[in-house]
């Protein structure tokens, strides 16, 4: 099965790595004007970006998760649980 054709990343100055903030701007998942609130909660509240976000409503775990397999060029899967094969995950864990 032929995999579909992957988009490059947005390449990032050196500062900006491990700054998900400008890829969600650019997936329009977020907008500029509300990065400082995110990263002012994140570090008052001592959160995760992600859990800055949505602690604020301004975005499910599933929009950033969306976002971020977008921007690397992944197919994004939500792992239903009722799906998995019981015997599969008990022996692998």
């Amino acid at each position: 099965m032929a995999l579909p054709p992957t988009r490059k990343p947005p390449v990032r100055p050196a500062g900006e790595r491990g700054d998900i903030l400008p890829l969600l701007v650019d997936a329009k998942v977020l907008t500029a004007d509300q990065m400082e609130p995110v990263r002012r909660v994140a570090r008052v509240k001592s959160l995760s970006i992600e859990q800055a976000i949505a602690s604020l409503g301004l975005a499910t775990e599933v929009q950033i998760a969306q976002a971020l397999a977008d921007s690397a060029g992944l197919p994004f899967v939500k792992i239903n649980p009722l799906d998995l094969d019981l015997d599969v995950v008990t022996t692998a864990l």
